[in-house]
């Protein structure tokens, strides 16, 4: 597909492999430097801004306590619903296990876990919202946009300051410019000695 770019392609190649140890050491110092900034960045700054920590927390506390409502007394949370149902126990369940990994993530201080956990309760509530739609539930239709301005719209903010802090975007740069047919054997030589 790419023969106009084949000698350019394995002379890249080969001097690739022929500094390879170059390129290697460069990473490695790279991967270094920023791995420190981030340390002190996250000294400076703390773990997350007030803002976040105010939806995180407000994203926990309301889960549970519409998962415990609902368990407790189902009447009052789902219309409809007079007991605990299978379905009614799936949806508690799932809820306060996503709550509890969110506590174990602010406890680790890990932002790649918060990051992919708000995701999961991103996608959980559209799921939920979709549902609804889908199968026509009258009686819960009132809820959704409580869903969506308690739960989705904040959790969306806090994924992008995340995406933003983690620098995800440059993940999938390219850098050789895009369409570059010799970037894909590049990054195969180099993930390699990522893993060192």
């Amino acid at each position: 597909m790419f023969t106009a770019a084949q000698p350019r392609c394995q002379a890249r190649d080969q001097a690739s492999l022929a500094g390879g140890f170059v390129i290697d050491w460069l990473h490695r110092e790279h991967r270094w430097r920023y791995q420190n900034m981030s340390k002190m960045g996250a000294q400076t700054e703390g773990f997350l801004p007030v803002w976040v920590w105010i939806i995180v927390v407000a994203q926990v506390l309301l889960v549970l306590f519409f998962s415990v409502g609902t368990a407790l007394n189902p009447a009052n949370f789902i219309p409809g619903v007079t007991e605990l149902n299978y379905a009614t126990q799936l949806y508690v369940a799932r809820n306060v296990t996503v709550a509890i990994g969110l506590v174990v993530v602010l406890l680790l201080r890990t932002h790649q876990g918060l990051l992919a956990l708000l995701i999961v309760r991103i996608l959980t509530d559209i799921a939920d919202v979709v549902s609804v739609y889908a199968f026509d539930v009258e009686v819960i239709k009132s809820s959704v946009p409580m869903v969506v301005f308690l739960l989705v719209l904040p959790a969306l903010l806090a994924v992008g300051y995340l995406w933003k802090r983690l620098d995800l975007g440059s993940v999938f740069e390219v850098e050789g410019g895009q369409g570059d047919p010799c970037m894909l054997g590049a990054r195969r030589q180099r993930w390699p000695s990522d893993q060192g």
